[in-house]
């Protein structure tokens, strides 16, 4: 009896075997370069934030407002990835991050900006976050999880990184 198992590169360990799918290669790098943007994207948010009102109240504000899109609208990103196409999803949402900040760009370089826009455009981004990627088989979305975590899902590392070792005194 034939099995349908593809053979799998020993040297290629359990934990990066959906990094031999070219579409999951494609998404990662994706992801990664999309990632590095966002963070840049924020950083450069919430300094303009400080810069227009010097309120540590308007930061919080805009980190609630980049990040409540996500608990609404998650399980509706989780319906149109089953029911549409997610392809076309994905691109939808990274256009639309794409000029989002342009839009950014535009206004903070014409010197109109203000902090509600900022704090608009950081909610209408967080919206886009809420995609839904095509995966390559359950056994090996472990890893697609894993990265998540490793690329600040929670902020895993940097709480790690701050957490005393050892010593509960500290």
């Amino acid at each position: 009896m034939k099995s349908d198992r593809k053979a799998v590169n020993p040297a290629v360990s359990a934990r990066f075997r959906a990094m031999q799918h070219r579409n999951f290669q494609l998404f990662i790098a994706g992801q990664l370069i999309s990632l590095i943007g966002t963070w840049m994207q924020t950083t450069a948010q919430l300094q303009l934030v400080w810069e227009l009102t010097g309120s540590a109240a308007l930061l919080g504000v805009f980190g609630f407002a980049s990040q409540v899109p996500m608990l609404f609208l998650s399980s509706l990103g989780g319906y149109l990835g089953d029911h549409y196409n997610r392809h076309r999803a994905v691109i939808a949402t990274q256009t639309v991050s794409m000029i989002l900040a342009f839009v950014l760009a535009v206004l903070t370089l014409t010197n109109v900006v203000r902090e509600w826009e900022v704090i608009l455009i950081a909610l209408s981004g967080g919206a886009c976050d809420c995609g839904v990627c095509d995966g390559v088989g359950w056994r090996r979305l472990v890893f697609l999880f894993e990265w998540a975590e490793l690329s600040g899902g929670d902020r895993g590392l940097a709480d790690d990184a701050n957490r005393p070792h050892g010593n509960k005194a500290e």
